[in-house]
């Protein structure tokens, strides 16, 4: 005679603190601005028998966002994808969806106008500029776009030679707004 046991009772457990990763290559070239301090954790929801979730714990279960099929450059929002243990389904996760900054990261040295502004009826004899480029890092979509420049006011009065300095700004090519991005340095 023999005697087969089947544990059949359902239950459903939440497991903290799951390690989300990114992962994927992608064939355009496009990776994760901050990737390298990407960091979140997830709580994930699990269904099955209650002897499957009694062995498992956060450590046996794996998170990830796939970035191999995004196809353009900007903000896009991506799954979280849990794997759990076989005979486990997920429920719920705390965090569905992750929404990444995604470009090719590059860099471009771009040439530095000087622009300046004064009253009629002076006249600017030769300008002699120490800073004729700068290099810029950032997403290729918006570093292609940019052009760099310095603006001077010189004001009304000019009785002899002057000095000044000022800052560099990048605006767009095409609008000629400023440009403020946190992935351009």
């Amino acid at each position: 005679m023999y005697a087969i046991g089947y544990d059949t009772e359902m239950a459903s457990e939440t497991y903290n603190g799951v390690v989300v990763e990114i992962t994927g290559v992608n064939t355009n070239g496009y990776t994760v601005a901050d990737g390298d301090s990407f960091s979140l954790s997830v709580d994930v929801r699990l269904a099955g028998t209650r002897q499957l979730l009694s062995d498992v714990e956060a450590a046996d279960l794996s998170a990830y966002v796939d970035i191999s099929g995004v196809t353009g450059p900007g903000l896009t929002t991506l799954p979280v994808t849990i794997v759990a243990p076989n005979g486990a389904t997920v429920e719920s996760v705390s965090v569905p969806n992750v929404t990444l900054y995604v470009d090719v990261f590059t860099s471009r040295t771009i040439k530095v106008d000087v622009e300046n502004t004064y009253s009629s009826p002076y006249t600017i004899g030769q300008i002699k500029q120490d800073a004729y480029v700068v290099t810029v890092y950032g997403p290729e979509s918006i570093i292609n776009n940019l052009e760099a420049y310095a603006h001077f006011d010189l004001g009304t009065v000019v009785t002899g030679s002057f000095t000044v300095s000022g800052n560099i700004q990048l605006r767009d090519v095409v609008t000629k707004a400023p440009v403020s991005n946190p992935y351009v340095t």
